[in-house]
């Protein structure tokens, strides 16, 4: 099983070219042979940027629940 994400999507930042994927060693390996040759740059800022939102998202945020968690509460309620 391979889980892609994108900082887009998840911080509501579209300008944010920034993505990643979690899977087993192999498929990954692959897919970072792959991307070489699909992708010239990737913005360092943003994945900066990504780096820190990915860590502040698991502090306290709303109602006692981390960004991640209230968020997936106010899209299943909405």
């Amino acid at each position: 099983m391979i889980s892609i994400h994108s900082a887009g999507k998840i911080f509501g930042v579209t300008g944010w070219k920034v993505g990643w994927a979690i899977g087993p060693e192999a498929i990954i390996s692959n897919m970072k042979a792959t991307k070489v040759f699909t992708t010239f740059t990737s913005n360092t800022p943003a994945q900066k940027g990504v780096s820190e939102s990915l860590e502040q998202g698991l502090l306290l945020y709303k109602d006692g629940l981390n960004y991640y968690e209230w968020t997936r509460q106010d899209y299943s309620r909405k």
